[in-house]
């Protein structure tokens, strides 16, 4: 996490690590909205990945639940490629 100057929260990653299999997995990740295109995303998931990467993971995976130019952006910087597709079903009970 990254502060603000007035000690409020700026940018987040938390990353799972599954050491079984080696792999973190980035989310969520969020930077507030006075501090986007600062870098503070990537410097957190950074972070995160060289954390989980000490810890024996050899694979990072992000699942978002969006694809806009922000976090596409800011994934491809990282060096993640797109490999697939998540279908979400939702009902109302």
């Amino acid at each position: 996490m990254t502060e603000a100057p007035d000690g409020t929260f700026a940018s987040f990653c938390n990353i799972w690590l599954d050491p079984k299999n080696h792999v973190g997995l980035l989310e969520p990740v969020g930077t507030a909205d006075g501090y986007r295109r600062m870098n503070l995303g990537r410097a957190v998931c950074l972070a995160a990945m060289s954390a989980a990467a000490r810890k024996g993971a050899e694979v990072a995976v992000v699942l978002s639940g969006v694809a806009n130019a922000a976090s596409l952006g800011l994934y491809g910087s990282l060096g993640f490629e797109e490999f697939g597709h998540t279908y979400r079903f939702t009902r109302t009970i």
